[in-house]
């Protein structure tokens, strides 16, 4: 037998765990970050803040430190 407030307690606990059930897949999409690709989020960075000093042009390069190639980055010759 139901009482008067039964289903409506039933509704509510049903409309609670479908919020939080919802705010979890949320969270969980939010929460995952894309992957870095270097040509996409590091390349331009070191474009515009360290080629000039740490580039091609072997003028204006500093420190010897090239950054534009494969073995500048990782202490090749």
């Amino acid at each position: 037998m139901r009482t008067p407030g039964s289903e409506s307690n039933g509704r509510a606990l049903r409309r609670w765990a479908a919020g939080l059930a919802l705010t979890a897949a949320t969270l969980s999409v939010s929460a995952a970050a894309p992957m870095l690709q270097f040509n996409r989020d590091i390349r331009p960075l070191l474009s515009d803040h360290c080629f000039h000093c740490h580039g091609p042009d072997s003028g204006t390069r500093k420190a010897g430190l090239r950054l534009d190639t494969r073995e500048g980055l990782y202490g090749g010759t």
